[in-house]
Order: C-alpha cells, then sequence, then structure tokens
C-alpha cells in the first residue's frame, strides 16, 4: 500500500493531488476514488477555442493545441501538489 494520503479529509472528499494523473484520452485529471477506481477532478476544457475558425478562436492545428491542452493539465497538477505539500496550507 502506498504511503500517499487519499484524500484531503476533513477538508474536502476531493482526492488528494498526490494521486491525480492527466488522462489526456479524456482530457481530464482524474484521481484515486475512495471507492476504488478513478473520479473526475478537472475536466480540461478549451478544446474549440484552441481549434476553431470563428470570431476569436486560435486556429490552432491539434500538434500545438493538443501540447496547449497537456501543458494546462501539468501545470495544474504540479501547481495542486505544491499547495498540498506546504505545512499549514489547505489544498
Amino acid at each position: 500500500m502506498s504511503d500517499l494520503p487519499t484524500s484531503i479529509w476533513p477538508i474536502s472528499p476531493v482526492p488528494h493531488p498526490d494521486t491525480w494523473r492527466y488522462d489526456q484520452l479524456g482530457s481530464q485529471i482524474v484521481g484515486a476514488s475512495a471507492k476504488g477506481g478513478d473520479t473526475l477532478v478537472i475536466d480540461i476544457r478549451g478544446w474549440g477555442y484552441l481549434t476553431g475558425k470563428g470570431h476569436g478562436a486560435l486556429g490552432l492545428s491539434f500538434e500545438p493545441a493538443r501540447a496547449a491542452q497537456d501543458a494546462l493539465a501539468e501545470f495544474i497538477i504540479a501547481a495542486c501538489r505544491a499547495a498540498a505539500s506546504k505545512e499549514g496550507q489547505k489544498p
């Protein structure tokens, strides 16, 4: 069994950031569920803004858009893990 915490109780039932991982296929950040398996933590949105051709959209091709979403997800995970690891800080 891992020594990682599984949630941030009593603050929240959200899985602890140390258990989070990025599911690139679904563009979601998921964490270990207390009931087993994974649970959705954050849904990474904005694909239409990144790849769209309409007013205000960036019109990126697949690779740069995918890289932008991946970078955002990894940043969110790293920032939440850093916040959770600070003593006396609530994530």
